[in-house]
């Protein structure tokens, strides 16, 4: 039996996402980054092809919704950084889940959909990457084993990890999909959210309508 588990490495809620700090008050900011994780958790939480979510987060709040949907969650240590946070989590799926695969995603690509998990997971060959909208990090990463390769995200980690891979005699599959790499950091990714989601089957469809946030992004351009 395969065992795959997806993990969601999140920061605090209330300090995420200050590149849109001049278009989003605090309030807004923290809020966004909270329906935004509720819509990646429902699709990875409902999907047949995990059998599990862990969050790893130090964050009582994000915990909490977490739970709420049904996901595991995972206190990485206090000093551990994005790349070293995945990397523990990793570990403990290892040791407490007998995990094989390991699906690692952003909690901030609301558009994700039940597809997009199936198409990745299906041509999923021992390291598959998804590149962010600018080609040079990485949004997704598929490792079966989970510890196939070391984690280093950030800016042109999808070149280090292919390069990772290539050195431990692994080809690793670069996988274009436009919903894994929209994710929310700049305005212009905010008003591509607006544009695909609507309100009425996302959280974060319904919060960007609902706040007025996506009636101020259109006057705004």
């Amino acid at each position: 039996m395969t065992r795959r588990w997806a993990v969601i490495p999140i920061k605090h809620a209330a300090k995420s996402k200050q590149r849109l700090a001049h278009v989003l008050d605090p309030a807004e900011r923290q809020q966004l980054t909270l329906v935004m994780l509720h819509d990646v958790l429902n699709v990875l939480c409902n999907s047949d092809w995990l059998s599990g979510v862990l969050v790893a987060t130090r964050s009582p709040t994000v915990r909490q919704l977490a739970q709420e949907l049904g996901a595991e969650i995972f206190k990485e240590s206090a000093n551990a950084n994005h790349s070293m946070a995945v990397s523990q989590a990793c570990m403990y799926l290892c040791s407490n889940h007998l995990a094989d695969t390991v699906m690692v995603l952003p909690g901030d690509i609301p558009c994700i959909t039940a597809e997009d998990i199936e198409t990745l997971f299906a041509n999923h060959d021992r390291i598959t990457l998804v590149p962010d909208v600018r080609g040079e990090g990485t949004n997704g990463i598929i490792v079966s084993p989970p510890d196939a390769i070391a984690f280093k995200f950030g800016k042109q980690s999808l070149r280090w990890h292919a390069d990772s891979a290539s050195e431990r005699g692994i080809l690793a599959q670069i996988r274009v999909n436009k919903n894994v790499s929209l994710d929310i950091d700049y305005p212009g990714d905010l008003a591509h959210a607006v544009a695909q989601l609507p309100a009425e089957h996302s959280a974060t469809g319904r919060f960007l309508e609902e706040s007025g946030i996506a009636e101020r992004l259109v006057v705004s351009q």
